[in-house]
């Protein structure tokens, strides 16, 4: 099949064909040419090889300037073009360069120059290539390579190896620094471990993640390895493992009562290491064992009462008690107890009307709170005569006499006397007594 720009003539007459190429091109027509005969009776073939002269032609050129850093290998490389293949010169400032490091690729057509452990002092300079064959030669673009020298630091001041530094004021260092490029200059030192945020206990909800965190500064940065009970844990999908410039964190994930614990970070950094504990608690909050965590309940004044909640949790709730709102104090009226099933008790002797209101049990632990609320009623009786007076009564002229009659009722009744409709207040006349005494309910008029 002919390539593009190539036309076939055939005379019939004569028998012969031609192939012709009107602008042959290196790249594309160099190479085999075969002329295959076709016809019913069989096929024949003649191949030549087609050769095309051309001059030298740098497709791929050198860098305008390379840069590399000394005792390392630098490769020069250019992509010709030509035939025949044409010989290269490379020159460095000027000066031929012995053959023994060039090379060639032929599938490339590729030319190289390696530079083995550069130096500033043996190839720093210029670099080009000259190509010519037969037809004609080219020369490379020139490429400057520049070798950067390993910079050297000298120390000007302190002049001592050991220097006592003062809190609070300023240190300086001083050196000198060569080097083709300015440098970097970072200055370290090297520091023993300073904890400014030590392990701490910690107190998690059941199910929920739970973190330890410690900051330590130090020179080098210290490694931090964690153990559980001893057993050195690895970052995965329960225990989480991270560093966050100074800070080291530990993340126990879904804790369950088997992550309960002592758990141990042991910092080293090289020049000093420490170890810090801490322990972790799973608790589940408080929870009120009734339910509905209020009630009403009523006592009749002066008799006792009790008000008795029950809560579960973990670890065991501290249950403390308010009255309306406020911390309620215990006294020979109010006594509080506890067993060992969670109820707490509050006990009150006999009660009095203030006495009526809301009464609030609180249950706390490290993870949470509860409250029941008993509203209390403070209920009285009613007062009752038991022994009235006489229907009718007798007195002797100038002689006392004494009206008595009883009555029971919470609180104990008063009693108004009168005569008619009117009231008989006491006097040197007229006394009245009321019972004191308890089981006393006798009132009397004298």
């Amino acid at each position: 099949t002919p390539k593009e720009g190539a036309q076939v003539e055939l005379n019939a007459a004569t028998g012969e064909a031609k192939l012709s190429i009107p602008k042959v091109d290196l790249q594309q027509h160099a190479g085999t040419v075969t002329c295959r005969l076709e016809n019913p009776h069989g096929t024949q073939e003649e191949t030549v090889r087609l050769d095309i002269l051309a001059a030298p032609l740098i497709t791929t050129q050198l860098p305008k300037q390379e840069e590399t850093v000394s005792g390392k290998d630098v490769a020069l490389r250019v992509v010709v073009r030509g035939s025949p293949r044409p010989e290269a010169q490379w020159f460095f400032n000027d000066t031929p360069i012995a053959p023994e490091n060039t090379s060639y690729d032929e599938e490339k057509s590729e030319y190289q120059l390696l530079l083995k452990e550069t130096s500033v002092t043996a190839n720093e300079g210029t670099y080009r290539v000259v190509l010519k064959n037969d037809l004609g030669e080219t020369e490379s673009t020139p490429c400057v390579l520049i070798v950067l020298g390993p910079v050297k630091l000298t120390k000007i001041s302190p002049t001592s190896e050991v220097v006592d530094l003062k809190v609070g004021e300023p240190f300086e260092i001083c050196v000198d620094v060569d080097g083709k490029e300015a440098p970097k200059v970072q200055l370290t030192k090297d520091a023993p471990l300073s904890v400014s945020q030590p392990l701490s206990d910690i107190n998690v909800l059941l199910g929920q993640p739970g973190t330890f965190n410690l900051t330590c500064d130090a020179f080098p940065t210290p490694k931090v390895t964690w153990f559980f009970n001893d057993t050195e844990l690895k970052n995965s999908p329960k225990h989480k493992i991270e560093t966050k410039q100074n800070v080291f964190s530990l993340t126990v994930n879904k804790c369950d009562h088997p992550d309960v614990g002592i758990y141990r970070a042991h910092i080293d950094n090289g020049i000093d290491k420490t170890e810090h504990t801490a322990k972790l608690h799973v608790g589940v909050k408080p929870k009120v064992e009734a339910a509905k965590p209020a009630n009403d309940q009523a006592c009749i004044i002066g008799q006792d009462t009790q008000i008795s909640w029950k809560f579960s949790g973990i670890e065991k709730p501290q249950v403390t008690w308010l009255f309306n709102g406020q911390p309620l104090p215990t006294n020979e009226r109010f006594e509080i107890t506890e067993t060992e099933d969670g109820t707490s008790t509050l006990s009150i002797r006999h009660a009095e009307l203030t006495d009526k209101g809301v009464y609030t049990a609180k249950a706390t632990n490290a993870v949470g709170e509860a409250e029941a609320k008993t509203t209390l009623n403070i209920a009285g009786i009613k007062p009752v005569i038991t022994t009235d007076l006489d229907a009718t009564l007798q007195a002797t002229k100038g002689e006392s006499m004494t009206i008595k009659l009883s009555a029971t009722g919470t609180p104990k009744p008063d009693i108004v006397w009168t005569r008619g409709n009117d009231d008989l207040v006491p006097s040197d006349r007229i006394q009245v007594t009321a019972p004191t005494a308890e089981g006393d309910d006798t009132y009397t008029l004298t």
